[in-house]
């Protein structure tokens, strides 16, 4: 028989910490239910798991919400046996992410008993992602790291959670995960043969590690069923399926289904790790919960991380650089059409100065200009090699060519009456 997954959520238009009125309990609470325990008045039914009902509470006085887990005591010793255990355990962890026990109550004379907890309103991340919902890495990665913050907590406290699935990952008031129901937890070294729950513990066959099914849990039994729960998340199913018989022999003997086959585009790495925590071994497993939450961070940060394309050896051994991009290319043509019309505008600056100041005589032993005109039409512009001007004469003085580079054109005696001089 599969375990009814505990509901937190708060729903039914009653808002928390509002004070619901009596005749609205009424009308919500079951018949066989109680309408007071204690100081605790129940709202209405959340739901209810293996061997306990679970109801939404509120203080009398405080008018505080709180979740109320009620077990008739009456029914079957055992099992009040293993709700005081479950009570016991859960109030000595106090953890961000655990959920808190606030009382535990047992009513011999009315054969109840009941544990006050924290009420968890975001409900549950099996209502937030129903069956066969896909995850982003990114997003099972907050998981992660709060639910292996609370299992590395708990193991330290040599407790094992022995029922890890979404069901019991609760959402609080601030958003963050709170992991509940530890009411098949054991201590290390307990064993579970002689378990009076076995339905119930059959109720999460999907998530139990082999030497679990064998009746020896271990810490990390904690990190298989964590390990099932991502492999869910990751491609919507878990690893394996079929009747209770037919899943529990996959657990101990099957091979574990290849997940990159189920996704393709899930990186290597990131599988890798996933497939580590589902080994059939405990000692092939990561060394701890924590250990399997960072190696998910570090894969998954890898497969994040932009990768740079890298070059051709061949075209590095030729000396060939990237082809330019379009931008690049039209960069360079701006850039280039810029500079010719600068380099006109100057030109054209110059002839216009020269035209309008024709006799300005030119400053003594002062190159001529870049720009000077060259009687060539401007759209091209030809490249004159610079030279020295000519001095002026001076009181009938005569003074031979000096050229700053050899003449090209006529030579200097051409232009002067009397015989070059060597």
């Amino acid at each position: 028989m599969m375990e009814q997954p505990l509901s937190f959520s708060a729903e039914a238009g009653l808002a928390e910490g509002s004070g619901s009125k009596p005749g609205e309990a009424e009308r919500l609470l079951p018949p066989e239910a109680p309408r007071e325990l204690g100081h605790y008045r129940l709202v209405r039914p959340l739901g209810h798991g293996g061997f306990a009902e679970v109801y939404l509470g509120e203080h009398r006085y405080l008018g505080t919400a709180v979740a109320i887990k009620l077990v008739r005591a009456c029914l079957e010793p055992a099992i009040l046996q293993r709700f005081c255990a479950e009570a016991r355990l859960a109030a000595r962890l106090e953890h961000p992410h655990i959920v808190r026990i606030f009382d535990f109550v047992l009513l011999e004379e009315q054969g109840l008993a009941f544990l006050v907890m924290e009420y968890a309103p975001g409900g549950t991340l099996r209502q937030r992602h129903p069956r066969g919902s896909r995850l982003h890495p990114a997003t099972i990665l907050l998981y992660l790291q709060q639910i292996g913050a609370a299992l590395d907590y708990a193991h330290r406290q040599r407790c094992i959670h022995c029922d890890i699935k979404p069901e019991n990952m609760l959402i609080g008031r601030d958003g963050s995960l709170l992991l509940s129901d530890f009411g098949i937890a054991s201590l290390a070294g307990q064993s579970q043969r002689d378990c009076p729950q076995a339905e119930a513990i059959a109720g999460t066959l999907a998530y139990m590690a082999p030497e679990q099914l064998a009746g020896q849990p271990e810490f990390a039994s904690d990190q298989y069923a964590l390990g099932v729960v991502v492999y869910e998340w990751l491609c919507g199913e878990c690893p394996f399926r079929g009747s209770p018989a037919e899943v529990l022999a996959q657990h101990v003997q099957a091979p574990l289904p290849s997940l990159r086959q189920r996704v393709p585009t899930l990186p290597p790495a990131l599988a890798a790790v996933v497939e580590r925590a589902l080994a059939k071994q405990p000692e092939a497993r990561f060394a701890t919960v924590l250990e399997f939450v960072q190696a998910y961070e570090q894969a998954l940060g890898q497969a994040l991380r932009p990768r740079l394309r890298p070059r051709s050896p061949s075209r590095l051994a030729q000396g060939q650089g990237e082809r330019p991009t379009r931008r690049a290319v039209m960069v360079g043509m701006t850039s280039l059409a810029a500079s010719g019309l600068l380099g006109g505008g100057l030109t054209w600056l110059a002839f216009s100065s020269s035209q309008l100041h024709p006799s300005r005589p030119a400053l003594p032993d002062c190159p001529l200009p870049l720009s000077q005109p060259t009687g060539q039409p401007l759209e091209a512009p030809v490249q004159m090699t610079p030279t020295r001007p000519v001095p002026q004469k001076h009181q009938g003085q005569r003074h031979a060519s000096s050229s700053f580079f050899p003449q090209t054109g006529p030579s200097a005696a051409s232009r002067s009456s009397g015989p070059a001089r060597l």
